[in-house]
């Protein structure tokens, strides 16, 4: 990276006014993307100028996942449903004690130069996804991405889709519990199939959160990557705002074996 790069980088983290976790050019970096992230949700959100609407889910592939009381749809993690068989090779890695809670390197914005999005409606798919019986609100949609709020009779769930093309050099390093700096206490799984394609999901506490009372929501994600470059990463949250906001129910609506079997859908390959 030349000086002017560095520079930028620099002048993006100090203006915005908030505290570097760690020491050195990683963590600097780090926090740089956050703030990028933070910046690009809220153009999202600013963006749609549906963002108030309700509807009802009606067509859906998946079921309810804990203590959501939907009705109707197969059940995401249940006989038959969920994700292919993991390689041999799978593994199971506790996030280091030490993490600090930070986004990957490529969480950039959407339409940035270092991403490509697919041609598909993003936002459709996920909504097909969904439980049946739910009802959205809130969404917010970019080229390749889609969030929206998901109720149930047990509360609300944050749930955000990206989907991202030409991404293997980029994140491929980060498909690793050891690599990935998750927040202290997550729990971590990498699943690599025969094919190549390979995954990251873990739960644990929010690393969107900006006070300990946000840290304290509950995080899932799962992290995609195909043979192809092709990156699909979803995340949920207890919370409508997670970093700002307050509990909206006791967990996220998915399991991680059903977040997992959302993300592994091929609906995300066209």
């Amino acid at each position: 990276m030349d000086s002017n790069a560095v520079h930028d980088v620099l002048a993006e983290v100090f203006s915005a006014g908030e505290p570097i976790s760690g020491d050195g050019p990683t963590a600097v970096f780090a926090r740089a993307d956050r703030i990028r992230k933070r910046q690009w949700m809220t153009s999202a959100a600013a963006a749609v100028a549906v963002a108030t609407a309700t509807v009802v889910v009606g067509t859906a592939s998946l079921g309810v996942g804990h203590g959501s009381g939907g009705t109707g749809g197969q059940a995401l993690g249940g006989p038959g449903s969920g994700p292919a068989t993991p390689s041999v090779g799978s593994t199971t890695t506790p996030a280091p004690a030490s993490a600090k809670p930070t986004r990957d390197p490529s969480a950039r914005p959407s339409g940035g130069p270092l991403m490509d999005q697919p041609d598909f409606d993003v936002f459709a798919t996920l909504t097909q996804l969904l439980p049946q019986g739910g009802s959205i609100g809130g969404p917010s949609t970019q080229p390749g991405f889609a969030g929206l709020n998901y109720t149930d009779p047990n509360g609300t769930t944050r749930i955000e889709v990206n989907v991202q093309l030409h991404m293997s050099a980029m994140i491929g390093p980060y498909l690793d519990c050891g690599t990935r700096n998750l927040p202290a206490g997550a729990h971590c799984n990498v699943v690599t199939q025969p094919d190549g394609t390979r995954w990251l999901a873990w739960d644990g506490p929010n690393e969107e959160g900006i006070t300990s009372t946000q840290q304290r929501f509950r995080q899932r994600e799962v992290d995609l990557l195909y043979p192809d470059g092709r990156r699909v990463v979803a995340s949920e949250w207890n919370a409508v705002d997670p970093k700002r906001g307050t509990a909206t129910r006791s967990t996220p609506v998915l399991t991680l074996d059903q977040l997992t079997t959302l993300v592994t859908a091929p609906d995300w390959r066209r």
